[in-house]
């Protein structure tokens, strides 16, 4: 059985042979300063897997492995260690003709070399690995990583409900706004009906000037004509044209107020939806101005008075029956929203 002194011996002989591994650099040994024919650059990545084969296995703690595990390692790192000198050292001149066989015998032997050191050093890098697991450690990392979610997920949703909250205002403006564009899109149709009604007054106004005309015509010929004919009239004839003249006259008359009386409706008419519609394009600077929803409501309310109470049509000499009008208002109270 070995002793403890041949043990640290063989350790430290390990040790310097992979401090000498270390050293050969994977960049140093593709010999770039040789022909392209000649280099090594081809055995790059088998330089780089060696070299970091060795490299962890420094890292590992080599001083609990027994003397025999101390021994294998230490062969098998000098087998490397002489490849890879052997590549460094490299002279083409030395072998002239032989130059490249023998390069490429190098290369072979590297790469052929990575899969018997792989089986020797790991198993020995695992048995040497601490793999005792603290687990109050693990459970305390946990704990920390827990509470730093938590306080992730805390962040995130009242940054969400803060969004959530922008997001509802925000629609509830644009409901808001549309309801009143809405408002204001609808004077569109009492636009239209004024219109109408302007342009039935103006051709009952052409027709009321006609009559007129006609009327006055009329009267003035039966003026004239009663002073010439009445003189030589008999005085039964005169009666009789006479009552004919003032019938026609009495329809020309009853004609002439109620063309009048239609051109006065439809003015009318077109002044009240005139009005409708200045009060539905207002309506939304109003609201607009106004500074609390209270406000709002009282000019909606103006506005709805405007639209729906009811008016003289201006065709009939009865009054309008004013009764329906708080009728639509509280109905607008009962479905409007409550603040």
């Amino acid at each position: 059985m070995p002793t403890h002194e041949q043990r640290a011996e063989q350790h430290n002989a390990l040790l310097t042979t992979l401090r000498q591994l270390e050293a050969l650099h994977p960049e140093e040994l593709r010999r770039l300063d040789l022909a392209t024919d000649l280099n090594f650059d081809q055995g790059t990545p088998y330089f780089e897997e060696t070299w970091r084969l060795f490299r962890d296995l420094a890292q590992t703690p080599l001083d609990r492995a027994s003397f025999s595990v101390l021994q294998r390692l230490s062969g098998v790192a000098q087998q490397a260690l002489n490849i890879l000198q052997q590549i460094k050292t490299f002279n083409p001149t030395a072998y002239g003709a032989n130059a490249r066989p023998q390069r490429d015998s190098l290369l072979q032997q590297v790469r052929d070399y990575y899969d018997g050191a792989f089986e020797q050093v790991m198993p020995a890098r695992a048995m040497l690995t601490n793999t005792i697991t603290d687990f109050s450690q693990v459970a305390a990392d946990a704990q920390r990583v827990l509470a730093r979610i938590d306080a992730l997920f805390a962040d995130k949703q009242e940054e969400l409900n803060a969004k959530v909250a922008q997001a509802t205002e925000a629609l509830d403006a644009v409901r808001q706004l549309a309801a009143e564009a809405g408002v204001s899109q609808h004077a569109l149709y009492f636009r239209e009906e004024a219109n109408e009604h302007r342009k039935a007054a103006a051709r009952w106004l052409l027709a009321t000037g006609g009559l007129a005309l006609v009327t006055l015509g009329f009267g003035a010929w039966s003026y004239a004509y009663h002073l010439q004919a009445a003189p030589i009239l008999p005085a039964g004839a005169l009666v009789q044209l006479t009552i004919a003249k003032l019938i026609v006259f009495s329809v020309l008359v009853t004609a002439l107020v109620w063309t009048g009386q239609v051109y006065r409706a439809h003015r009318h008419n077109y002044v009240v939806n005139k009005h409708r519609q200045n009060a539905l394009s207002t309506f939304q600077a109003f609201a607009q101005a106004a500074l609390d929803a209270q406000t709002k409501n009282a000019v909606l309310v103006q506005a709805m008075q405007s639209v729906f109470a009811p008016q003289e049509t201006g065709f009939t000499s009865r009054p309008t029956d004013g009764t329906s009008s708080p009728q639509v208002l509280e109905f607008f109270r009962g479905v409007t929203p409550e603040k």
